[in-house]
C-alpha cells in the first residue's frame, strides 16, 4: 500500500490490518510505519493507540507505551478499562513511578476489587518501602481468593527481604496448602527455616524445591545441607 494512494476508508482499514500482521510477524518498525499513517486520520478511537502501545511494550519503550495508553484511556471506550489501567501501572513501575502506578491499580479496581489487583498494589507498596501496607494488601488478596498463589509468593518474598522469617514461614505454609508442589514456595520455606536455625527441616524443603526445578535451592543445599570440606 503506497502512502500516497491512501484515499478511502477501505484503504486505511487495509493499512491497519497490515500493521497488525507486521506486529505478529515481529516486524515492529514496519507496523509502526503503518500505524503512524493511520492514527492521524482516525485519532478518536482507542484501538490503534493500544496497538501501537503493544508494539512499544515489545520494544521495551515504557514512556512511549504510557503516552499512547494515556490517549487510549482518555477516549470513549466500549470495554472495561481495568486492563489498560493495569498495563499502564506496569509501565509506570518500570520507571519507578510508584505513586502513579498505585493510583492506576486503584482505578482498575473500582468495578472489581479482585485478588490480582490487591497483589499488584501490595507489590507497589513494598517498592515504596511500605511493608505493613503491602502485607495488608496481600492479606486482602488472600481474603478475596485464598487460591490466588501469587499472593503467598509475594508475601513470603517480602517477609524474607525484611528478615521477618516467622511471617515468611507462615505465608509459605499457607501457600503450600494451596499447592504443595510449588517449587518457589518450597524454596522460600526452606530459606526461612535456615534463618530460623532449623536446618534439618530446611534441607527437606530445599531438596524438594530443587527436584521440582528451583535452581536457586542448589546454592543453599551446597552451603547448608551438603557442605564440602576444604
Amino acid at each position: 500500500i503506497a502512502a500516497t494512494g491512501l484515499k478511502t476508508h477501505e484503504d486505511y482499514k487495509a493499512l491497519y490490518r497490515r500493521a497488525i500482521c507486521y506486529f505478529y510477524l515481529e516486524e515492529f518498525q514496519l507496523a509502526l510505519n503503518d500505524l503512524n499513517l493511520f492514527i492521524p486520520e482516525f485519532n478518536s478511537i482507542p484501538q490503534p493507540y493500544i496497538m501501537r502501545a503493544l508494539i512499544y511494550r515489545s520494544l521495551n519503550e515504557s514512556r512511549k507505551q504510557i503516552s499512547d495508553l494515556n490517549v487510549a484511556l482518555s477516549l470513549p471506550a466500549q470495554e472495561d478499562l481495568s486492563k489498560l489501567f493495569r498495563w499502564r501501572a506496569a509501565a509506570l513501575m518500570s520507571l519507578n513511578s510508584y505513586d502513579s502506578a498505585a493510583q492506576d491499580i486503584r482505578n482498575s479496581m473500582r468495578a472489581d476489587a479482585d485478588a490480582e489487583g490487591y497483589a499488584y498494589l501490595g507489590f507497589i507498596q513494598f517498592n515504596q518501602d511500605k511493608y505493613d501496607s503491602a502485607l495488608r494488601s496481600i492479606n486482602s488478596a488472600i481474603e478475596v481468593d485464598y487460591t490466588y498463589l501469587p499472593g503467598y509468593l509475594y508475601a513470603t518474598s517480602f517477609c524474607l527481604q525484611k528478615s521477618d522469617y516467622n511471617q515468611a514461614l507462615m505465608y509459605s505454609n499457607l501457600g503450600l496448602l494451596v499447592d504443595d508442589q510449588n517449587p518457589d514456595l518450597l524454596f522460600y520455606k526452606g530459606v526461612a527455616l535456615i534463618e530460623l536455625n532449623r536446618e534439618d527441616d530446611a534441607c527437606r524443603y530445599l531438596n524438594k524445591a530443587f527436584y521440582l526445578g528451583n535452581d536457586d535451592a542448589g546454592d543453599y543445599l551446597s552451603q547448608y545441607c551438603y557442605p564440602t570440606e576444604n
